[in-house]
Formats: C-alpha cells, sequence, structure tokens
C-alpha cells in the first residue's frame, strides 16, 4: 500500500517538477523495488523453510504417475505369469490323469472321491 502512495507522489511531483516520461519513470520504480523486494524475500524464506518449487513439485508428480504407471505394469505382467503357470499346472495334472484313469479306473474314481469329499451321487 505504501508502494502505492509513494508511486502517486513521485508521479504527481514528476508531472509537476520534470518531464511524463520521468514522472511514469519514479512512479514504476516506486512500485518495482519494493516488489522485487518482496519476491527476494519471499525466495529466502521459501529455501528457509524447504518449501518445493513448482518444478520440483511437478517433476515428483510426474515421477509418482511414472512409478504407479510401472508397478501397474508390472502386477499385470505378474498375473499373465501367474495364469500361465496355473494353466501349465493344470495341463500337467490332466497329462498324469489321462493314463491313470485308463489303466486304474476304479482307483481313479475312488481318489477322485476322496478328494473332493464324500458325494452321494457317485
Amino acid at each position: 500500500m505504501f508502494a502505492f502512495i509513494a508511486a502517486g507522489i513521485n508521479l504527481w511531483h514528476g508531472m509537476a517538477a520534470f518531464d511524463p516520461a520521468t514522472a511514469i519513470g519514479t512512479a514504476f520504480a516506486g512500485i518495482a523495488g519494493p516488489g522485487v523486494w518482496d519476491l527476494h524475500e519471499h525466495g529466502r524464506i521459501r529455501k528457509r523453510d524447504e518449501v518445493l518449487t513448482r518444478r520440483e513439485r511437478k517433476a515428483l508428480e510426474k515421477a509418482a504417475k511414472a512409478e504407479v504407471a510401472e508397478k501397474a505394469v508390472a502386477e499385470k505382467r505378474e498375473a499373465e505369469r501367474q495364469a500361465y503357470r496355473e494353466k501349465a499346472a493344470r495341463d500337467a495334472a490332466e497329462g498324469l490323469d489321462k493314463p491313470r484313469v485308463e489303466e486304474f479306473p476304479e482307483v481313479y474314481r475312488h481318489a477322485s472321491v476322496l478328494s473332493q469329499g464324500f458325494r452321494s451321487d457317485v
């Protein structure tokens, strides 16, 4: 507020004593000087308080998004691997079951009943 008062005084005095360019220049200096000092102080205080700049915040957000994306890709890849392992295990079990069923049908039937629990319809 005081800077604007000083700018007004500089403008009024400059118009009366000098030319308009000088008056406008001194009025601008009356506002710009405190403005630059204010920016300097905010920068110093920001560094003291370890507040991140906008660029640093955006870089951290970008890194966090990239990490989330990488994690999603890794989880998807792991799910696909797990599904492949389960399918391979089922195929291997079926490959072992087929000869057993053909060679020992009664034993296989009894083992199936035991492994699934007692069922009345068998």
